[in-house]
């Protein structure tokens, strides 16, 4: 959205779990033991984007602009004012965004809730209720794999073209089929089923 927050963004990206957390609380204003990286950091950055929208919304117009630009603000932001979300309390929001979002929401932020909710209405976020986990709590374990990104693009490339559903399925395929090739077909079979 913004430079600040790309530049935000860009040094969080080699932040370690607690210093995400932190981050995620400062922003969010609740507190998380997400041990997801990625769903770490896109949180935060709607957070942040959230708060930007709602300090425009809170300026008021002030400068010059060309009455083009300035026509174009005041429909939006008419648009904006008219879904009356602002004038709403975090818990009249909270239940809103349970109505709009599909799942319930522990964020007591106002402009992120506000901000949430107008993005599911326009489908740039996902909605419905949260996915269940396959396994059983504590019964998987993440294996951190790093890889320079631009192998990491020509790997999603590959996996976009194939039948695999994501990228962690075509690495638990590629894992199966090496076991087997290096003659440990039953632990292939075992851990990695017929993949």
């Amino acid at each position: 959205m913004s430079k600040k927050i790309d530049n935000v963004m860009e040094k969080l990206a080699d932040a370690r779990l607690p210093e995400l957390r932190a981050k995620y609380e400062e922003v969010l204003g609740e507190s998380t033991r997400a041990p997801n990286k990625t769903y770490l950091l896109r949180r935060i950055r709607e957070g942040l984007e959230a708060k930007e929208e709602e300090a425009k919304q809170a300026r008021k117009g002030g400068g010059t602009k060309a009455a083009k630009m300035a026509s174009k603000a005041n429909a939006a932001r008419t648009e904006r004012e008219s879904d009356g979300l602002t004038k709403l309390t975090v818990e009249e929001l909270q239940e809103r965004y349970l109505q709009e979002v599909g799942r319930e929401t522990g964020s007591d932020n106002k402009g992120y809730l506000i901000w949430k909710i107008r993005m599911a209405r326009t489908g740039k976020v996902r909605v419905g209720p949260a996915r269940e986990r396959k396994h059983e709590p504590g019964t998987t374990q993440v294996v951190p794999l790093t890889l320079p990104r631009e192998t990491v693009a020509a790997l999603d490339e590959v996996v976009e073209r194939t039948t695999f559903a994501n990228r962690s399925a075509f690495l638990k395929r590629a894992i199966h089929d090496l076991l087997k090739h290096q003659g440990f077909a039953s632990l292939a079979t075992e851990h990695f089923g017929d993949a």
